[in-house]
């Protein structure tokens, strides 16, 4: 069944200011957390645990946030974002310092489908320095959110200790690589007994499936390869789009073009060092460098 939870999408930077601080008030009891003003508006105000805010919580708001009218900096009133005209909710955790201090911990302890009002200081908000260009400093914000869903954190994801000691992210470990980890930790390590049980193929490395300490779910990704001709296969097309005349072999005017197109002269040391054998042309073999240039015409072909 859809639901308006079910729009929720994960917390971002909205436009230009940080959603770190969400709330909403209620008439019916009014609370001051760490100086962070909190008004419950509507709806529960004691709730089971399980649908609390806590510390390491993932919470799906609504929000507008505003400058409030007691600030003494910014246009009172005016309206700096809002989920509501963006269309869909917003999901963030709390109480880890993702969000502005005043969020973290304004949120704490209200509960699922409350609506509440959060009034927050410039000390737990953007402070002196503001948010430039958007916010001056010194500015006092007002969050109305609803909650709408309040579930545990994921976990973090497994810590790779193999991705660590591959300094050169090659995907595996050298024993050079084991022994700088191991020595910048300052933790003694036998590496020939580390060799013997961890290689199993005996090859002198420890790849990602070999090694038996916290590597992760999934292997690191591995470099992009060159290919080998790539640098050759390049020069053949530059000396192809020379050789107008495909003769094989290139003339001093058009050789010229390559330097007119990238603005520069073709000076006459430059035509000498490159026509090798002084025959007025300059050969495929001539124009890679070769400097076995045998005049024939098997090794002038492309």
């Amino acid at each position: 069944m859809w639901s308006l939870s079910s729009f929720i999408i994960p917390f971002v930077i909205i436009g230009t200011i940080v959603l770190s601080s969400v709330v909403i008030a209620s008439a019916a009891t009014a609370k001051d957390s760490g100086k962070v003003k909190v008004d419950v508006r509507s709806g529960p105000t004691k709730c089971k645990k399980k649908d609390k805010i806590q510390v390491d919580t993932l919470v799906g708001i609504h929000y507008r946030a505003t400058v409030d009218k007691s600030s003494k900096a910014g246009e009172k009133g005016r309206q700096l974002d809002s989920s509501y005209d963006k269309g869909y909710a917003q999901e963030i955790l709390v109480g880890r310092g993702k969000v502005i201090k005043g969020l973290d911990i304004g949120l704490i302890g209200l509960c699922v489908d409350a609506k509440a009002t959060l009034i927050i200081p410039p000390h737990l908000a953007y402070g002196d320095q503001g948010n430039p260009p958007h916010l001056p400093g010194g500015v006092t914000l007002k969050y109305e959110v609803e909650i709408l869903t309040v579930k545990p954190a994921p976990p973090p994801p497994p810590e790779s200790e193999f991705a660590k000691i591959d300094f050169n992210k090659d995907g595996k470990i050298s024993v050079e690589e084991a022994e700088d980890y191991f020595d910048q930790k300052e933790q003694p390590i036998n590496i020939d007994k580390l060799w013997k049980d961890e290689d199993k193929d005996k090859d002198g490395f420890i790849s990602w499936d070999e090694f038996t300490g916290p590597k992760g779910d999934r292997p690191p990704p591995q470099p992009i390869k060159k290919e080998p001709q790539q640098a050759e296969v390049s020069a053949a097309t530059i000396f192809k789009d020379l050789d107008i005349d495909s003769d094989g072999k290139l003339t001093r005017k058009e050789l010229n073009a390559l330097f007119v197109e990238i603005g520069q002269e073709l000076t006459d040391k430059f035509w000498d060092d490159s026509d090798l054998d002084k025959d007025g042309f300059v050969s495929w073999a001539e124009f890679i460098g070769s400097k076995d240039d045998s005049n024939s015409s098997e090794k002038d072909e492309l």
